[in-house]
């Protein structure tokens, strides 16, 4: 099915949005990236996306109350894209501001966190230093974490954890 909707996929138009129209491959490195889906669902323009953010918003502070009054910790993990983590190669095809406009959730998300005094890690520095390494820590065709990825991701959740006296060391 997934083969026969790629092969047709001018007359199928919802495969599209999942179709990387951009690529770069440079040693190590290999990017498929820009997915229109991954465009629209995090564009903060539509007025979907802003119900969206409230909805989220609301079900954050209702879990947070829930936690504290079980005496536990609650973190919030903001998730970077692919475009963002690697804009040094992604922003010549795309352009600075679509690659702006994709990280505006995490930035909101996290202006978010300041402003209800929440716990917020944010993942792009960590996935940034491999990037900056010229490692690949996502799949080439997929937005998702490779092997490296989710190491990376797994030791720096740890490290915050161990850092916030949240777990023993």
């Amino acid at each position: 099915t997934l083969l026969s909707a790629l092969v047709r996929r001018g007359a199928n138009q919802g495969v599209e949005q999942f179709v990387d129209p951009y690529h770069v491959s440079t040693g190590k490195l290999d990017l498929w990236f820009g997915q229109s889906y991954l465009r629209d669902a995090l564009d903060m323009t539509a007025a979907r996306n802003l119900e969206g953010e409230g909805y989220s918003q609301k079900a954050i502070l209702d879990t947070q109350a829930l936690v504290q009054s079980y005496g536990g910790h609650f973190l919030i993990v903001l998730v970077p894209t692919k475009e963002e983590v690697y804009r040094a190669q992604t922003a010549p095809l795309m352009g600075s501001a679509a690659i702006d406009a994709l990280a505006a959730p995490r930035h909101r998300m996290f202006d978010f966190c300041t402003a209800q005094h929440l716990t917020c890690f944010d993942l792009l520095p960590d996935l940034l230093g491999q990037a900056n390494d010229g490692a690949q820590v996502y799949y080439p065709r997929d937005l998702h974490w490779n092997d490296l990825g989710n190491q990376v991701i797994g030791a720096a959740v740890l490290r915050f954890l161990k850092s916030a006296g949240w777990i023993k060391p």
